[in-house]
């Protein structure tokens, strides 16, 4: 459990719907389930890392829960979608610039309000392609959290890749 007292919620899959796009013959809701179980203990470890933390989840690069720790049933589908479309409209923001049509992909997005920040990394998996990892905490700097969640994005991407 955090310092803060709100109870620590765990979803995995739950919010999460089938890609059109996904091979035949292969249940997504199955897997994505299996990626949840496998993603939670990873998250927990991040939040476990700080001392005022809020939230950490994987979504899909459209937005579907693969695992959330720290927010209810009913927020889940919402950070999720959020998370995803800030990541897109930060990553279009960045192809506006002049010269950076041909920059490397948008891997990190970070966002402060007061004392909470949120940051958001992107990694691929062989199947589900670009993935989120977003975690939200308080007090804490960038650079504490950018390294935490560099580390876990790494850990995450090496065993999610066997699922």
């Amino acid at each position: 459990m955090t310092a803060t007292s709100a109870p620590r919620w765990t979803t995995r899959g739950r919010h999460s719907r089938p890609d059109p796009d996904w091979p035949t013959g292969e249940d997504w809701e199955d897997r994505a389930e299996r990626i949840g179980v496998a993603a939670t203990p990873l998250l927990e470890d991040l939040l476990d890392e700080f001392p005022e933390s809020i939230v950490a989840m994987v979504c899909t690069g459209a937005g579907f829960n693969l695992c959330a720790v720290g927010l209810t049933e009913e927020a889940v589908g919402r950070f999720a979608a959020l998370s995803s479309s800030l990541h897109a409209v930060s990553s279009a923001s960045v192809g506006a610039l002049p010269g950076e049509k041909e920059a490397e992909p948008l891997d990190v997005v970070s966002v402060q309000a007061g004392r909470t920040l949120l940051l958001s990394i992107t990694f691929e998996h062989p199947d589900f392609g670009e993935l989120v990892l977003a975690a939200a905490v308080a007090e804490v700097t960038l650079g504490e959290l950018l390294l935490k969640c560099r580390m876990t994005s790494t850990k995450l991407a090496r065993e999610l890749a066997k699922i």
